[in-house]
């Protein structure tokens, strides 16, 4: 496997930074190119330099600024981002062109690093959504239910995120991410029981209901599939919470080899099974934004600088 951008398999960190950005008309793809092609460094780097707070990055580059970029060598399974609605639930399509995940022990670290990357990027890019993650209480979602109990752990995490048998792009990752606002002021009315009944777990000890127990509009049931062949889908998640005073959520970020199991989770949320079960968590909280990219491996990125 060429060598992948290792932010992806690494742990969750105390503090996230996510930066998504749109080209500017300076922007000609050679040159692009070579500026992307000099971001792996840059983190590594600027990550030798505080080998004590763990600082790890990724670079992923839009599905719709893909084509521009490498018109000759697209991600097998590359798609825009699927724009659904029901009822009142919507997950939004909007389309970036790069997105920065930054994550570390340190929040300084993190826009000290992400500062450096985008100057780097000079008149190229505009950053178009700036936000910080931090880890909340015991890595609580700020509805106050753990969040990640089912990610992967292990060599799984790679098995789980990393495509395979893509030539070059190979150990590269399909990224999704949405930023979800939280309505906290109508959710934390409802009774703890109820609350529980939502999601499909406990919320103090964080214990999973039984399926016989748990309700078919569950978040956890919603988002629990298993694909033809019987085995569940998984995706690597390094969703974190976010916001300040006015507004708060959680900023969701899906790592996976293929972007099928995000997009059938996403479905099953917002469209729900045969009989209109929705997700019953999406009453409470709102996308905001949706976006899909492909984290291409560092080999990858390097092989493109050329000439302007």
């Amino acid at each position: 496997m060429d060598r992948f951008q290792d932010a992806i398999l690494q742990n969750q960190s105390r503090f996230a930074w996510f930066l998504a950005c749109d080209r500017e008309e300076q922007a000609t793809p050679a040159k692009v190119r070579t500026l992307l092609a000099a971001v792996p460094d840059l983190i590594d780097a600027f990550s030798a330099q505080h080998p004590e707070v763990a600082l790890h990055a990724c670079l992923a580059i839009g599905a719709a600024y893909w084509d521009t970029l490498f018109p000759e060598q697209r991600p097998a399974h590359l798609v825009p981002f699927p724009q659904l609605s029901a009822g009142n639930r919507v997950a939004p399509s909007t389309p970036f062109d790069l997105h920065l995940h930054i994550h570390s022990e340190r929040h300084d670290l993190n826009f000290a690093l992400g500062h450096h990357i985008v100057s780097s990027f000079g008149n190229c890019f505009q950053v178009v959504e700036d936000i910080q993650g931090f880890r909340y209480l015991d890595s609580r979602d700020m509805i106050g239910f753990v969040d990640g109990t089912e990610n992967p752990q292990g060599d799984h995490r790679a098995e789980v995120a990393m495509a395979e048998n893509e030539g070059p792009l190979s150990g590269g990752s399909y990224l999704h991410i949405q930023r979800y606002a939280h309505n906290l002021e109508t959710w934390n009315q409802l009774p703890e029981k109820e609350q529980e009944q939502v999601i499909g777990r406990t919320k103090e000890k964080d214990i999973e209901f039984l399926g016989s127990k748990k309700a078919a509009y569950a978040h956890t049931k919603r988002t629990s599939l298993k694909g033809p062949d019987g085995k569940s889908l998984e995706i690597l998640r390094h969703s974190m919470p976010y916001g300040n005073m006015g507004e708060h959520g959680l900023y969701f970020v899906s790592y996976s080899k293929q972007p099928e199991p995000f997009i059938a989770m996403l479905e099953s949320m917002i469209q729900g099974d045969g009989d209109g079960v929705h997700d019953r968590l999406l009453d409470y909280s709102q996308a905001l934004t949706g976006a899909s990219f492909f984290v291409p491996p560092i080999s990858f990125l390097k092989e493109q600088a050329g000439p302007e």
